[in-house]
């Protein structure tokens, strides 16, 4: 059965879950958002990825908020996260 995180980022949660094939969510890992801190904000998100990617074994990571999105693949800005200007795809890595 193939598992995915997903993680919702928001202006005061970072949210993240463990999702089966049939959308049930296993396991979740919940964080405070340092919001005025743009590199700390992506290591918290790269935190909850990794400590549900230890303890399952994920084949994907999806990652929602709220904000513009550029042509290339970058989230160019955020209405609570006014900071942070790109949030780039491979931070979670």
């Amino acid at each position: 059965m193939p598992l995915a995180v997903g993680v919702d980022i928001g202006g005061t949660k970072v949210a993240a879950g463990v999702v089966d094939d049939d959308g049930q969510v296993i396991d979740r890992e919940l964080r405070a958002t340092p919001g005025a801190d743009v590199v700390e904000t992506e290591r918290v998100i790269a935190e909850v990825v990794q400590a549900l990617a230890a303890r399952y074994p994920v084949v994907a990571v999806g990652i929602g908020a709220a904000g513009w999105i550029a042509t290339d693949p970058n989230l160019t800005g955020t209405p609570k996260l006014e900071h942070v200007s790109v949030l780039r795809r491979d931070s979670v890595r």
